[in-house]
């Protein structure tokens, strides 16, 4: 999995040299590059409801860890539907006039709230994808932190931890050419505007498969136990 984001992530971000309609076309809203992100959030909201209806009684799972796999499961879902605006677009609603005069964008969305302006939506979901997807794995490398968090919360594997800031890094890189070689892009959205929505795509990508990671590793842990416990009875004397 981690390999196969090693090499697509650049490659989406080297859709920014395509010509004009084609890089635009890829962008917009409801298009391939955003649908990729929102995806990925609901596989993850499928995995996180599926795990904390699996995971009762089961000892490794305290309640407050079990919790918060409902807790994500629901961010999960709100990022999704805040991302596609609710689904007002692809079910073809129009925003309630009473919202578009206080939506920044006229949309059918919490984020855009004219309103909620001072508080900046990417950086906090950059923080967010910063704690759950990199300090909280880092921090699991030692035994003693490991334990702590593993009472209260999943912890995403490590090898993703990579994904999210080699995510940061191509970011940082495309944007620096792109300042450098501006007639490299030719798309007439913001350099900015189109960098920035393929790294969160890719941070909601990441962090939805981490999710799917750890139910799939749960359940084969699973069958690795049903399948050594009838051996070990029938070798018995």
């Amino acid at each position: 999995m981690a390999l196969a984001l090693l090499v697509f992530t650049p490659l989406t971000y080297c859709t920014m040299f395509l010509p004009k309609n084609v890089a635009e076309w890829l962008v917009e809203e409801e298009h391939p590059i955003e649908a990729l992100g929102v995806l990925g959030l609901l596989a993850g909201m499928v995995a996180c409801f599926v795990m904390w209806w699996e995971v009762r009684g089961d000892p490794a799972w305290p309640r407050l860890r079990r919790l918060s796999l409902f807790g994500f499961g629901l961010l999960l879902f709100i990022l999704a539907g805040e991302e596609e605006s609710w689904g007002q677009r692809l079910l073809g609603i129009e925003t309630p006039p009473s919202i578009s005069e206080i939506n920044a964008q006229h949309e059918t969305n919490l984020h855009n709230l004219t309103a909620l302006h001072a508080i900046n939506s990417y950086t906090l979901f950059a923080s967010l994808l910063f704690a759950v997807g990199v300090l909280a794995p880092v921090l699991a490398l030692w035994a003693g932190p490991r334990r702590r968090l593993e009472k209260f919360m999943p912890i995403l594997p490590i090898a993703l931890s990579t994904m999210f800031i080699y995510n940061q890094v191509l970011y940082w890189g495309f944007h620096r050419l792109f300042i450098r070689v501006p007639a490299a892009y030719h798309a007439t959205f913001p350099c900015t505007y189109s960098l920035g929505e393929i790294k969160e795509t890719f941070g909601e990508l990441v962090l939805g498969l981490g999710f799917v990671f750890i139910l799939a590793k749960r359940r084969h842990h699973q069958r690795s136990i049903a399948e050594v416990l009838p051996s070990a009875f029938s070798t018995r004397p």
